[in-house]
């Protein structure tokens, strides 16, 4: 139609970049790259005055819903997610240096802040808000640290730990088995010089 989202020149919404590329560049262990490729994004954003939403390919002031996939950035920051029925919560905070870490966590009945303190091994999940009356619990964790196989996951088995506004769940004496990051050194300034990595062939 030659207008919209139809224009010539439309060709990806930032919303690819950041959840196909960033986080999922995060997982794989590419931490430095995947904050780096969203940062330009939002400069992009900042430079031009447009608003978080903002599709960048597009010559036309079009809009779309790029916020909510930056919103799961604190989901892959944390390695976190849930599963209300099995009783099942993920968690493997990235962590890049000796520097506590501080995650917001915001699931549809529960919100929580996990933090890890690599200096003294401390790692734990604050419930902030609880939401309805529902029952919530966890009785194994999942690790799935960043940069390693999926295969490699850990399951951790707990003391069933309720949800509910104000409790704490410490985790720290698992701390070795749930950090274990495996980060990569950043490929994207130096681009040119490295073969592109083909995952299916």
């Amino acid at each position: 139609m030659g207008r919209g989202i139809d224009n010539r020149g439309s060709q990806c919404w930032p919303f690819y970049l950041e959840s196909y590329t960033a986080l999922t560049g995060m997982q794989a262990g590419f931490y430095a790259d995947a904050m780096d490729i969203m940062k330009h994004i939002q400069l992009v954003h900042l430079r031009k005055g447009w608003t978080w939403t903002q599709n960048l390919w597009n010559p036309s002031d079009v809009t779309y819903m790029t916020a909510p996939v930056t919103w799961f950035s604190t989901d892959v920051l944390a390695g976190a997610g849930i599963n209300v029925l099995q009783k099942e919560l993920r968690l493997a905070p990235v962590i890049t240096d000796d520097n506590l870490v501080s995650v917001p966590l915001y699931y549809p009945n529960f919100w929580g802040v996990v933090t890890a303190d690599p200096q003294t091994k401390s790692l734990k999940l604050k419930i902030t808000k609880k939401y309805g009356k529902d029952k919530i619990s966890f009785t194994k964790i999942i690790s799935e640290p960043a940069g390693l196989p999926t295969t490699e996951k850990r399951q951790i088995e707990i003391k069933e730990f309720v949800v509910d506004e104000g409790k704490v769940l410490d985790l720290s004496q698992y701390w070795d088995q749930i950090v274990d990051n495996r980060l990569e050194s950043p490929i994207l300034p130096n681009a040119d010089k490295h073969d592109f990595r083909y995952v299916m062939k």
